[in-house]
């Protein structure tokens, strides 16, 4: 499953978007948009998750397989179910 929001659009609405994640300001310093839109992204997944379990759900630009996690740096938040609940990992680069 997956859910797209267009960049073009979240820009229209939040010019600190701007030309992510091709732009100058696209490193650590978008993370004070990005976090707020990946809660709220994650509150959708965890909602989905009551009626459609999943295994892990990506959040972040071009999500499509690991590449963006390495260790502790990761470009895309993770969500991963545990017994206590999802776990939230949040994107940090």
């Amino acid at each position: 499953m997956e859910l797209y929001l267009p960049l073009g659009a979240l820009a229209r609405v939040d010019r600190r978007v701007g030309g992510y994640p091709f732009d100058e300001s696209s490193g650590v310093e978008s993370l004070t948009w990005r976090s707020p839109l990946d809660w709220w992204l994650a509150d959708i997944a965890i909602a989905v998750h009551g009626e459609v379990p999943f295994h892990r759900a990506l959040i972040g630009f071009e999500v499509d397989d690991d590449h963006g996690i390495s260790g502790d740096q990761r470009y895309h938040t993770v969500l991963m179910p545990s017994p206590d609940g999802i776990k939230y990992r949040p994107a940090n680069t």
